[in-house]
């Protein structure tokens, strides 16, 4: 496994880590969704 840091802002972090909450998933596991759903997205739009 490897570990990626991003720098953001403050609001930004509040927004991920309450949204997170709200789902009843932790930070990591919602941002790591995200970024699956986009790039399954990207590659999907590539073989159009």
């Amino acid at each position: 496994m490897k570990r990626l840091v991003v720098e953001m802002d403050d609001e930004l972090h509040k927004a991920i880590k309450m949204e997170a909450l709200r789902q009843e998933v932790s930070a990591k596991q919602f941002v790591t969704e995200i970024l699956k759903r986009e790039l399954k997205k990207q590659g999907e739009q590539k073989g159009d």
